[in-house]
């Protein structure tokens, strides 16, 4: 009995150890597996060796050996890798000719020429599309001309713009200065009237009128008209003349053939008939603000009643279109020697 006793207590211990034994299992199985924290990457990705320059394989007798730890071939395993539990990486650069030249030489040649027929990393920039020329942009030749742009309001007080004729014509519009300079004129018509004196005639005193530069239209011919005597009646003069100016009528001087009739009377000499010369004008003042002038021109040329005459004329503006002048004027002939000196009043027209 004591036998069995313990065989049966040998038993029980028994089967209280293997349930011990199972709820201690399925207790463990039970609790949740810790996550394992990644490790830290102590390993640097070894960059590939730049290429160098392309150079012819050598051949070499000696053993091979084995590649370099710094050179990943094309679907090799990084260490770090099996660190961080992570999938091998592909290199896609292929491996240096320098480190296949050591061990397999036609596999260098190989790598070259592979490495030449891939597509540059940076390729060169297009070239900028070259600028569009001037000409192209330019308006077509039948384009109508663009209307000139409007005249600011300038601050300048009223009067001013009323005493002053070329600010009262720039605000009308923009004068055409090259046409100005060929077809207007430096100088304007002038109407005269003053007093003259003869010295050689006993210096008898009388009147001159006249009217000077009378322009046809917009060209270059002028006429003029001249009368001057003296009280007695014994002295006159009596002219008309055409000027045909050969320079651009806007400059500082101009020269012009001179063509009319005249008739002179003294005391000596009776002369009429075709006056033929020349006239010099300078003009440092525009627009009638002051001239000078000189005319040479003979009366009846080639006969034996032939007058020299010989004029120099100077006038000075000293209002808008009123000016004063003087004439002086010689007339020679073969038997004698006349004057005239004359203060004129000049209206410009």
């Amino acid at each position: 009995m004591q036998r069995i006793g313990g065989l049966w207590r040998s038993q029980c211990c028994l089967v209280v150890s293997l349930g011990l034994m199972l709820s201690l299992g399925e207790s463990a199985l039970a609790q949740p597996k810790p996550i394992p924290q990644a490790l830290p990457k102590v390993c640097t990705t070894v960059e590939p060796a730049r290429e160098p320059a392309r150079e012819p394989a050598r051949e070499t007798t000696s053993e091979p050996t084995s590649e370099p730890a710094s050179t990943l071939a094309v679907g090799s395993k990084n260490p770090c890798d099996h660190a961080l539990g992570t999938e091998p990486a592909l290199s896609l650069s292929p491996p240096p000719a320098s480190a296949l030249a050591l061990t397999h030489p036609r596999l260098a040649e190989m790598a070259l020429a592979e490495t030449e027929s891939l597509p540059a990393a940076n390729p060169a920039p297009e070239p900028a599309p070259e600028p569009t020329s001037a000409i192209e942009n330019a308006p077509p030749e039948d384009a109508p001309p663009s209307s000139p742009s409007p005249i600011p309001n300038l601050d300048i007080d009223p009067q001013i713009i009323e005493d002053s004729p070329v600010l009262q014509r720039w605000l009308k519009e923009v004068p055409d200065v090259s046409t100005d300079i060929t077809y207007d004129p430096a100088f304007r018509t002038r109407v005269r009237v003053g007093y003259t004196e003869f010295p050689s005639t006993d210096n008898t005193g009388g009147i001159q009128v006249g009217v000077q530069d009378v322009f046809v239209g917009r060209t270059p011919l002028t006429f003029s008209a001249e009368y001057a005597g003296n009280g007695r009646g014994d002295r006159t003069s009596f002219g008309i003349d055409a000027q045909y100016y050969l320079l651009p009528l806007g400059w500082y001087g101009n020269v012009a053939p001179v063509l009319g009739y005249h008739a002179i009377e003294t005391s000596n000499t009776r002369t009429n008939g075709l006056n033929v010369g020349f006239r010099i004008i300078l003009i440092p003042s525009r627009s009638g603000g002051a001239d000078l002038s000189l005319t040479q021109s003979w009366v009846a040329p080639g006969s034996e009643a032939e007058v020299s005459l010989t004029t120099f004329a100077v006038g000075y503006a000293v209002s808008q279109d009123l000016r004063l002048g003087t004439e002086i004027q010689s007339q020679n002939t073969q038997q004698s020697r006349d004057s005239s000196v004359s203060i004129l009043l000049e209206w410009l027209l």
